[in-house]
């Protein structure tokens, strides 16, 4: 551990990372990505990402400080847009989250970036943001901070959109379009259903 502290202070000190080979630099990855306070990840990810980007180890040591920060920016927006979100909300975002701290990584010219830590977060929230209401079952979520101070009626609406829902809707109606023996009376109901699609069966 006492190494690994050390070499990272050798690498923030002279801005280049040191010259390891391959379980030595995984160490080092590995500490960032578990242990690190997050003042030191966003340091390494400054120098990495300032100074050293066309090392081979650069790339997945940037990542390493950069997931973390991503996976506890990812878990406070679902939190803050929904009262109860749910897994599948929460892992969308990292998505998000994680590639928009790839393209930083792979896009973004240093010298066009003042505050290096502001734009890595500003990176992080709006992609992990994007990646959820882009898609299209989401258009038209409405974030719910805290249940009891939103009027019931919104309330209810908001809920039959939630990404659970219209995925189930989704599905329900793929296997009613493969439902071939039904009588013909239950088949001219199922393709009412159908014709609906998943946002009005989702409510109906």
């Amino acid at each position: 551990m006492e190494t690994v502290v050390a070499t990272l202070n050798t690498l923030l000190a002279t801005k280049e990372i040191p010259a390891l080979e391959g379980e030595k630099i995984a160490a080092i990855q590995k500490y960032v990505f578990d242990t690190a306070e997050t003042p030191l990840r966003i340091q390494v990810a400054e120098t990495v990402f300032r100074h050293n980007r066309k090392h081979p180890s650069a790339f997945d040591l940037f990542l390493a400080c950069t997931l973390p920060l991503a996976q506890t920016m990812s878990r406070r927006q679902a939190e803050k847009l929904f009262a109860h979100p749910s897994d599948m909300t929460i892992e969308l975002m990292y998505d998000g989250a994680v590639n928009a701290a790839i393209k930083m990584f792979q896009n973004e010219q240093p010298s066009n970036l003042g505050n290096f830590r502001q734009a890595l977060y500003r990176a992080l929230h709006c992609g992990a943001l994007q990646a959820f209401f882009n898609r299209e079952e989401n258009m038209r979520v409405i974030g719910v901070g805290c249940s009891e101070t939103v009027h019931a009626c919104r309330h209810r609406d908001a809920r039959r959109n939630t990404v659970e829902e219209q995925i189930i809707s989704r599905e329900l109606l793929d296997k009613i379009a493969n439902l071939n023996n039904a009588p013909p009376d239950a088949r001219r109901i199922l393709q009412c259903i159908m014709e609906l699609g998943p946002d009005a069966a989702c409510g109906a």
